[in-house]
């Protein structure tokens, strides 16, 4: 699976792809001046039920935010 992640200045979203490409979950959320915890909470949020299942195959980050993601330690789950 893949995950994606945009962080922008004010929205964040989220979204787990198939190794097909298909979309299996989306998240939105409004970034709030923190990108961090907006990341974190979503990946939280997204992860929700599916923990087990999920085993991430590569991971991209855009956004204006993308930089403060990257440099932090955000675990995944």
């Amino acid at each position: 699976m893949y995950l994606g992640i945009d962080v922008g200045a004010a929205s964040t979203n989220i979204v787990i792809l198939d190794e097909n490409k298909k979309l299996l979950r989306k998240r939105y959320l409004m970034t709030e001046g923190d990108p961090i915890e907006s990341v974190k909470k979503g990946l939280l949020d997204i992860a929700k039920g599916i923990e087990d299942l999920v085993e991430v195959q590569g991971v991209g980050v855009t956004g204006s935010g993308r930089y403060f993601v990257a440099i932090s330690s955000v675990p995944m789950w």
